[in-house]
């Protein structure tokens, strides 16, 4: 008996450390599993984590390019208003000039035709005056020849229209039988101008008389 529970006793404590043995094992291939499991959750954090990061810096490229063409394009627009800017002047400065020539064209013309205007007025009043001057000496003289036979008939004084003297009534027949008035009829009969009684005394009558 007590052979048997030796032998019993014995059995139970390799049963026992084997039973620990195993418990110790699968305790083990637990921690690997955990540890196993630990690290596949860990390596899939790192690939997220990974990822986040890959996609944050394409995010950070990408805008850093659209930045970079943005900035291109505002530099473009800058240069582009700048040289817009600089040619404003340069335009303002040609439409001026040429606001100007145009001005002075329009004030040359302006000028000759005014001073055409001008010289054309000034004709038309130095013809119009010489028209009023030629009635007014023909008035004149139409006046003087009317005062001159009113005075004469007023007074009993007659004319002779060849010799364009004036004479009494008695005078007046006798002058037509006069050298004188022969004389100035011969002279307009030749188309030459009479001459006054004074001048006629100083014309050698004889030589014109034969003739």
């Amino acid at each position: 008996v007590v052979r048997q529970v030796v032998t019993e006793e014995g059995e139970f404590e390799v049963n026992l450390g084997l039973e620990r043995k195993r418990v110790q094992q699968q305790k083990q291939l637990q921690e690997q599993s955990r540890q196993t499991t630990e690290n596949n959750d860990s390596s899939d954090d790192l690939d997220t984590v990974d990822d986040d990061i890959i996609s944050s810096l394409a995010r950070k490229v990408k805008n850093t390019h659209l930045e970079d063409e943005q900035s291109q394009k505002d530099d473009t627009i800058d240069q582009e208003g700048v040289g817009h800017e600089e040619q404003l002047p340069e335009i303002s400065f040609k439409s001026a000039r040429q606001q100007n020539k145009k001005a002075q064209k329009k004030s040359k013309k302006a000028k000759r035709r005014e001073k055409e205007d001008l010289a054309e007025k000034q004709v038309r009043l130095e013809a119009e005056r010489k028209r009023t001057e030629e009635r007014a000496s023909r008035l004149g003289n139409t006046l003087t020849d009317t005062t001159e036979c009113t005075t004469a008939e007023d007074s009993g004084v007659k004319s002779c229209n060849t010799c364009e003297g004036s004479f009494t009534p008695a005078q007046y027949r006798s002058h037509f039988r006069s050298d004188w008035h022969r004389y100035n009829i011969k002279l307009k009969m030749k188309g030459r101008t009479c001459v006054g009684e004074q001048e006629f005394k100083l014309c050698d009558m004889d030589a014109f008389f034969d003739d």
